[in-house]
């Protein structure tokens, strides 16, 4: 496979079983063939009038002789902006999302932890565990916005979050006004800024937005306002299914409807960083995030051992 650092498929040719000609250049169309499945889009010729066009999003029509405003139905359930919002007993709302077996297995050793901070601040816990989008399950988080409207202010933690007994009352340390995120770009070793920047631009090409730099905000701890709550909307076209769109989406949302402040690394102290391991001894929230799910077991079940005392 000559998929490149760039991300493009660079094999000469490959064939689509409907499309004969079908030429890789690196939004994966069903059907397509590709062996390591890295396809992004397909650059075929019309039948009808002969142009070279990008089918980045599988329509059976050419946006050259053939064009269309409608946008393709998204892959997100309609029952999914359906929730009833909680009815509030504070005014504040601490909110996790675990949707399949390895995150609820997840969440038994972190939602007992998590309940005990809702309550050491004053707030709900407000969890959600049914899957309305099975096609892609971190759009289940699409639903957080609506869920949480009724609150003045939420804070949203992954189920694979451990929260130190000194990581204090976020709500009184990250004042109102603002959505309170980590940018991750500060703490990603050289040569990602080639993936965020092709991150950046695939999404900005399934939903017909312009491309804008990146920062990688962490969508796994977002502190923010009840005026905030559109920054969960879901988009408009589908996102696929890769694991950091929900992530760009609500970065995007962010950006351009809120205001946005850096969240100490501190806060947000990520498995995947390549000084991990420094970071978690000092960290006052451990996410593992993209950590194997065996090891993430292993983790939590230290961390519940170790550090578990009350919060102060």
């Amino acid at each position: 496979c000559e998929f490149n650092r760039h991300g493009l498929c660079m094999s000469l040719r490959a064939l689509h079983p409907d499309r004969p000609g079908m030429i890789s250049i690196g939004i994966k169309l069903p059907g397509a063939k590709c062996p390591e499945g890295r396809w992004r889009r397909v650059l075929w010729v019309c039948d009808d009038c002969g142009s070279q066009v990008f089918d980045e999003r599988g329509l059976d029509r050419c946006p050259v002789c053939k064009p269309t405003k409608e946008p393709r139905p998204n892959f997100i359930p309609l029952a999914m902006s359906a929730d009833k919002p909680a009815e509030p007993n504070h005014p504040l709302a601490v909110v996790s999302v675990a949707v399949g077996q390895n995150a609820i297995d997840t969440s038994k050793i972190t939602w007992p932890r998590t309940r005990k901070y809702a309550e050491f601040v004053g707030a709900d816990f407000v969890t959600i565990t049914d899957d309305k989008s099975p096609e892609y399950r971190l759009a289940n988080k699409f639903r957080i916005g609506q869920i949480c409207s009724r609150y003045d202010r939420t804070l949203y933690l992954d189920a694979d979050i451990w929260l130190r007994p000194n990581v204090g009352n976020l709500f009184e340390l990250f004042e109102a006004g603002a959505v309170w995120m980590h940018p991750d770009t500060t703490r990603m070793p050289p040569g990602h800024e080639s993936w965020i920047e092709s991150e950046s631009q695939r999404l900005a090409d399934d939903q017909q937005i312009t491309p804008e730099k990146s920062r990688c905000y962490n969508s796994g701890v977002v502190l923010f306002d009840r005026e905030d709550c559109g920054i969960w909307d879901p988009p408009p076209l589908s996102i696929g299914n890769r694991h950091v769109a929900e992530q760009f989406w609500v970065e995007h949302r962010a950006l351009h409807f809120s205001s946005v402040r850096d969240l100490p690394s501190e806060y947000n102290a990520q498995w995947y960083w390549r000084d991990f391991r420094n970071w978690e001894k000092i960290a006052k929230i451990i996410h593992l995030a993209n950590c194997p799910h065996g090891e993430r077991m292993s983790r939590l079940n230290h961390y519940s051992r170790r550090y578990s005392g009350d919060f102060i």
